[in-house]
């Protein structure tokens, strides 16, 4: 199993997820949600995959970055064209389960 110390643009990601749709709150402070994280991550069938879609987000620019994370579904898409299997799944699944 891969160190989940190890995923830093998986987790930027979705911290960003979580503060684009307000689940960073006075209720919900940030060591809930980095326990709710590694709970989700850990949980990831395809698990094995988590290193080689987390180098992949290290190559976007931050622009590309955010629009991955936050942006227009259609935009979305379009930069996850040669994103490794399940990036996708990856985003949107933390967004459903978690957010």
């Amino acid at each position: 199993m891969t160190a989940m110390a190890d995923l830093t643009k998986i987790k930027e990601a979705c911290l960003l997820i979580t503060i684009d749709n307000g689940g960073l709150r006075r209720d919900r402070p940030a060591a809930v949600v980095r326990t709710e994280m590694e709970r989700f991550l850990e949980a990831r069938p395809y698990h094995d995959l988590l290193p080689e879609i987390d180098r992949w987000l290290g190559t976007l620019s931050p622009d590309d970055f955010e629009t991955v994370c936050c942006g227009e579904h259609t935009e979305m898409l379009a930069l996850m064209e040669g994103a490794p299997p399940f990036t996708s799944d990856l985003l949107n699944d933390y967004f459903d389960e978690v957010c």
